[in-house]
């Protein structure tokens, strides 16, 4: 049975990709989404549906919706991150079940999905179809801990329509729980050594052919917070403004500006960090920083250069914000005449260069 809701997680791993620069500093921030804005927020989220199900955001929550006539091995609909989380982490989600069936075969997770696809942890409020763990004795509505590579652990019966689903990691050791409100507080579904790598995080409800009973279905999610964890926005930068060139992806021969530059005056470095169509600034993403620079050819050692025409006493290779836009003034006085290549890392680790000439 277990076999065929794995693979709802490898189809979300496909549709949320892969990221492989994952070398870069974190910044860590709590981050929280109420849904109460008429569209998701992009920076955040990307949304997933498929074979039915839809979601959307509707009076200040995310509303999955199931219609009868859902089908196939997998349909599901939710939100998957954008950014993903290096590290411990504790992210939870409220959820409501306004219209619920009994024995719906529907499932509602808060998961943690690896960025290199090999594993998946979720907490889950489930309602167990046909030819489910319920046909084996278990309860038809529960809370349970999910695994993969692994199962289903910790199956828990319940008959909340209200609740708060949670994730937690600390080390290789992720726990999974929900928010009893008659004792106010946490109770523990199941704990197991996993995956301590990054990972995306998502909410969504899904089920299959095998255990839909063909019911109307509707699941609510609010209040969905980060709270610890260091989470990294995917950045695609924009700039450099002129006079300089835009940025090309390390590896690729960037654009040089028309004109050369007189050797001894300060250039103006300005990009902004985008993310979902959001320009990102503090606190939500660390600075740009230059971390390689070359002339006609041959590298230069940083560490004995004096770049920051507003700290020339320093090795300061950090951009500093303004506004909505990471600026750094390059003082090019102890520099030589020759054709330059500078290489800046964005705050999720991506590098670019940008080219330039003195004379």
């Amino acid at each position: 049975m277990h076999h065929k809701t794995n693979r709802f997680f490898v189809r979300l791993l496909a549709l949320i990709g892969l990221v492989t620069a994952l070398s870069q500093t974190a910044f860590g921030q709590v981050i929280s989404d109420s849904f109460k804005s008429a569209n998701p927020n992009t920076t955040l989220w990307s949304l997933i549906q498929t074979g039915g199900p839809s979601v959307a955001q509707k009076s200040g929550k995310a509303q999955v919706f199931f219609p009868e006539t859902s089908a196939g091995d997998i349909f599901y609909a939710g939100y998957a991150s954008m950014p993903w989380i290096v590290g411990d982490y504790d992210i939870q989600v409220d959820y409501a079940l306004p219209v619920w069936p009994f024995a719906s075969g529907v499932r509602v997770g808060l998961s943690a999905v690896a960025t290199d696809g090999s594993a998946v942890m979720a907490a889950e409020r489930v309602s167990f179809g046909n030819n489910d763990y319920s046909s084996v004795g278990y309860p038809v509505d529960a809370y349970l801990a999910h695994y993969v590579p692994g199962d289903v652990q910790g199956i828990t019966g319940t008959n909340d329509q209200t609740g708060t689903l949670r994730l937690a990691r600390t080390g290789d050791t992720t726990t999974a729980y929900y928010w009893n409100p008659s004792s106010n507080q946490w109770v523990y579904i199941h704990s197991a050594q996993t995956y301590s790598g990054a990972i995306y995080f998502g909410l969504s409800a899904w089920s299959h052919d095998y255990c839909f009973t063909k019911q109307r279905v509707k699941v609510h999610f609010d209040n969905f917070r980060v709270n610890s964890g260091a989470v990294i926005f995917p950045i695609t930068p924009l700039g450099l403004d002129a006079p300089l060139a835009p940025l090309a992806p390390q590896g690729t021969m960037p654009t040089f500006p028309a004109q050369a530059f007189q050797q001894g005056q300060n250039l103006p470095l300005k990009l902004q960090q985008m993310s979902g169509g959001q320009a990102m600034t503090t606190p939500l993403v660390s600075a740009p920083k230059i971390v390689g620079l070359s002339r006609d050819g041959k590298s230069l050692d940083l560490s004995t250069l004096n770049l920051d025409a507003k700290a020339p006493h320093t090795h300061n290779v950090l951009f500093s914000t303004n506004s909505w836009s990471w600026v750094y003034c390059l003082r090019t006085k102890s520099l030589r005449v020759g054709v330059y290549v500078i290489t800046l890392e964005m705050s999720d680790g991506r590098r670019y260069d940008a080219g330039f000439e003195l004379k």
